[in-house]
């Protein structure tokens, strides 16, 4: 009999530490389906409209000032943008977007208000007046962050939130 039970509880053993490394092997979901790339397709504003997005550093989409928060801020329909570096708003670009990769086209004013697109970027800012900056955008479907690429790098915002009613850009938020 207690051979019988010793046997009973070695195979409840093995059969637990079997169940176990099977869960082990049960990832997450593996869908390829979490990054989105935002491209000529302009149905991708919809996952850009209405958000602002704030890096930690926005040397990849300014080029300047380095290690400078950046926040990147879209109307709802992702047709027009604000672009501020600095956390008391140092520099502003705004102007409008177009869909081919992402192209923020800067106004030339350089005082930017709520009706007239401009920028306070120094002439040799990638955001300067009357530049373009071509961002390779990719949406993380999970967080709701970006991933952007220019030729000066790679950076990645924070999970994207609604924009609050925008005070100098683009004057309303539709």
């Amino acid at each position: 009999m207690r051979r019988t039970n010793r046997m009973v509880l070695g195979l409840v053993a093995v059969f637990v530490l079997g169940s176990s490394l099977a869960l082990l092997g049960c990832g997450g979901d593996d869908d390829e389906d979490q990054l989105t790339t935002i491209n000529a397709n302009s149905s991708n504003a919809a996952l850009l409209g209405g958000k602002s997005f704030t890096f930690a550093d926005g040397t990849a989409i300014v080029g300047t000032p380095a290690n400078t928060q950046t926040v990147l801020t879209f109307n709802n329909s992702a047709t027009r943008f604000n672009l501020i570096t600095g956390t008391t708003g140092t520099l502003v670009a705004t102007g409008s977007v177009t869909f081919s990769s992402i192209n923020l086209i800067v106004g030339n004013s350089s005082a930017p208000t709520a009706t007239v697109a401009g920028s306070t970027f120094p002439a040799a800012s990638a955001a300067a007046g009357g530049k373009t900056i071509t961002l390779t955008t990719t949406y993380d479907n999970t967080i709701g962050s970006i991933t952007v690429t220019t030729g000066s790098g790679t950076a990645t915002s924070g999970t994207g939130v609604p924009a609050s009613p925008f005070s100098g850009g683009f004057g309303s938020t539709s």
